[in-house]
C-alpha cells in the first residue's frame, strides 16, 4: 500500500508538471519532465522547479522564471550525470557490469543474423601488480587494457565486469575472425608500455563464444565464454580459447567427479605414491607424495582429472588435509628422510591452513623440519599478501616451502627475493632441453646460481636421461628427481627394501629402486 501511495503521488507530480509546462514553458522543460520519468527524488525536484517556473511566468515574474529555468537545466545535467555514473566504470570509463549487461541484452534483442562473437577477458596476475607495485599501477593496467579494446572495436559494447575482468560483444562480424581478433588483442596487450617511467607487461586469458541462433540469451552466451575462459586458464593463461560444445560435457563430468571425490576420501579410495629424490652422489634424501585415486568402477584416475576439480571447490581443503595427514603417517618410520606434499594456492586462501598444518604435525608426531610444502610458481605469482603471510607463518612452524615448476611462470629472478621460499624445483621443460642447445645449459646454470646466491636449494625435476642428469649436476643442482632415477612407488615397495636384512635407508639408491631390490 505504501508503494502504491508513492506511485500515485509521483504520477500526480508528473501530471501537474506536464500540464503546467503546456501553459507556455520552454521546450526544455517538457524534455526535463519526460526525462524525470524513471527517477524518484530527482523527478520530484524537476517537476517542482518546473511548476514554480511556470507559475512565475504566468505571474509576469520573468526574472524569477529565468532563475527557475536555470535551476531546472542544472538539475537535468545532474540527472544525466547520475545516469552515466550508474552505467559507467569509474577507473576505465567503460560500461560497468549493469550498464554492459543492459547494452548487450538490448543489442541481442534487435539482432537480425547470427554473426558476431563475445569475449570474456581476464587479466593475468593483476593482484600481483596491485600488491607489489601499488593500486595506481594496477589502475593504469586496467585503463590500458580497456583502451586497447576500445581502439580495436570502438562501436561495440565493452564493459568492465569487476576486478580484473572485461567483456566485449562484437556484432555483425564473421565467426572465422573471432580467435584472430582475440589473439590480436593479446598481442597488443603484451607490448611493453611505460607508466611513470616503469615498464609494464600484461597478459590475459580470454574465452570466446560465437553468436548463433541456438543461444537463448545473454546468460547462455556468458556461460559459454566462461567455460572457454576456464580452459584458457587451465592451459597456462595468456591465450584465447573458443567455446566447444564438448566443454559442457566436460563440465558435467567435472561435477560428477566432484560428487564422487568426496565419497572417495571417506571410503578410502585415495592412495599416495612416493617418488624418491636423490643427491648427486645417489644418496636418497626424501620423497614427493603424489595422490592417486583408485576408483571402484573407473580404475585409476589421474590427478590431472580430479585435483583441478577439487581446486574449484571447497573439496581442495578436505583433499589437501587428507594428503598431508596420510603422508605424515606413512613417513613416520623414516625419520632420516624428508618428504614433500603439494598444496594448492586455494588452500592458502583460508585462515585455517596454518592451524591445520600445525595440528596434523602435532597429531602425527612429525618433526616440522622434515616436511616440504610445494606450491607452483604460477600460483605463487598470483598470491595476495594474505597468502604470503600464511606461507610465512607455516615457515615459522619450521616447515620448508618449495616453488614447483620454477621458470614456467617467467616471473624473474627478483621474485625469489620477495617470496618466503627455501627451495625451487626447476621446471621439467628446462631440464628436458639440457644438452639440446647451449642456451638451455646456460639458463639452468643461471637459475641455480641466482637461487644459491639467495640461500635457496635447487631440485632438478623431470630428469629422464643420463645427459640431463649429468648436465644438471654440472649446473650445480642440489637434488634430482625423475623417472631415470626412480619412478613413483608404493609405500609397500619402500618398506620391503628398508626391512630387508641386508638393507638400510642408504641402500635405497636409484639402481635399487629401479630394480625393486
Amino acid at each position: 500500500m505504501v508503494v502504491q501511495h508513492h506511485a500515485t503521488e509521483r504520477w500526480k507530480f508528473l501530471f501537474w508538471g506536464l500540464a503546467l509546462s503546456l501553459c507556455g514553458l520552454a521546450a526544455i522543460n517538457v524534455v526535463a519532465v519526460l526525462e524525470a520519468i524513471g527517477h524518484d527524488r530527482p523527478a520530484r525536484v524537476v517537476v517542482i522547479v518546473q511548476a514554480l517556473a511556470c507559475l512565475a511566468g504566468l505571474m509576469g515574474l520573468f526574472e524569477l522564471r529565468k532563475a527557475f529555468v536555470a535551476m531546472l537545466e542544472a538539475q537535468v545535467r545532474i540527472n544525466r550525470q547520475q545516469a552515466r555514473a550508474y552505467r559507467q566504470d569509474v577507473v576505465t570509463g567503460a560500461l560497468n557490469r549493469a550498464g554492459f549487461i543492459a547494452e548487450c541484452e538490448a543489442q541481442l534483442r534487435t539482432r537480425k543474423d547470427g554473426f558476431g562473437y563475445f569475449l570474456h577477458i581476464d587479466l593475468d596476475y593483476l593482484k600481483r601488480i596491485n600488491d607489489s607495485l601499488g593500486h595506481a599501477k594496477g589502475d593504469a593496467a586496467l585503463r590500458h587494457a580497456a583502451e586497447i579494446a576500445r581502439a580495436m572495436a570502438p562501436a561495440c559494447a565493452f564493459g568492465r565486469l569487476g576486478g580484473d575482468e572485461f567483456a566485449l560483444l562484437v556484432m555483425k562480424r564473421p565467426h572465422k575472425e573471432a580467435i584472430a581478433f582475440a589473439n590480436e588483442y593479446l598481442a597488443r596487450l603484451a607490448m611493453t608500455v611505460w607508466h611513470q617511467s616503469q615498464p609494464m607487461n600484461l597478459s590475459a586469458s580470454i574465452g570466446v563464444a560465437l553468436l548463433d541462433p541456438e543461444i537463448a540469451g545473454f546468460d547462455e552466451l556468458v556461460h559459454r565464454a566462461d567455460l572457454a575462459l576456464y580452459e584458457s586458464k587451465r592451459n597456462g593463461r595468456a591465450q584465447a580459447t573458443l567455446f566447444r560444445p564438448e566443454m559442457v560435457t566436460d563440465l558435467r563430468y567435472a561435477r560428477l567427479i566432484e560428487r564422487e571425490l568426496r565419497a572417495a576420501i571417506l571410503l578410502g579410495e585415495l592412495e599416495l605414491a612416493y617418488q624418491p629424490l636423490y643427491r648427486g652422489d645417489g644418496t636418497l634424501v626424501g620423497f614427493e607424495a603424489q595422490v592417486q585415486w583408485r576408483h571402484s568402477l573407473r580404475g585409476l584416475i589421474a590427478p590431472s582429472e580430479f585435483v583441478p576439480v577439487a581446486e574449484r571447490s571447497v573439496l581442495i581443503d578436505l583433499l589437501g588435509e587428507w594428503v598431508l595427514r596420510r603422508a605424515c603417517t606413512d613417513m613416520r618410520d623414516y625419520a632420516d628422510l624428508d618428504f614433500s606434499v603439494n598444496f594448492s594456492a586455494n588452500q592458502f586462501k583460508r585462515d585455517s591452513v596454518v592451524s591445520m598444518v600445525a595440528a596434523v604435525l602435532a597429531e602425527t608426531g612429525t618433526a616440522p623440519g622434515r616436511l616440504v610444502i610445494e606450491i607452483t610458481e604460477n600460483a605463487a605469482m598470483g598470491a595476495s599478501e594474505d597468502v604470503r603471510e600464511r606461507l610465512a607463518a607455516i615457515r615459522r612452524l619450521g616447515v620448508r616451502i618449495a616453488l614447483d615448476d620454477f621458470g614456467a611462470g617467467l616471473s624473474g629472478f627478483a621474485y625469489l627475493q620477495s617470496f618466503p621460499v627455501d627451495a625451487i624445483k626447476v621446471d621439467r621443460a628446462f631440464i628436458s632441453k639440457l644438452g639440446t642447445n647451449s642456451a638451455s645449459n646456460v639458463l639452468v646454470a643461471a637459475l641455480v646460481s641466482v637461487a644459491h646466491a639467495s640461500g635457496i636449494s635447487v631440485v632438478a625435476e623431470g630428469v629422464e636421461t643420463e645427459d640431463q642428469h649429468r648436465l644438471a649436476l654440472l649446473a650445480g643442482a642440489d637434488v634430482f628427481q625423475g623417472d631415470l632415477l626412480a619412478q613413483p612407488t608404493t609405500l609397500g615397495a619402500i618398506r620391503e627394501l628398508c626391512y630387508r636384512p641386508d638393507s638400510t635407508l642408504a641402500a635405497l639408491t636409484p639402481r635399487a629402486m629401479a630394480s625393486g631390490g
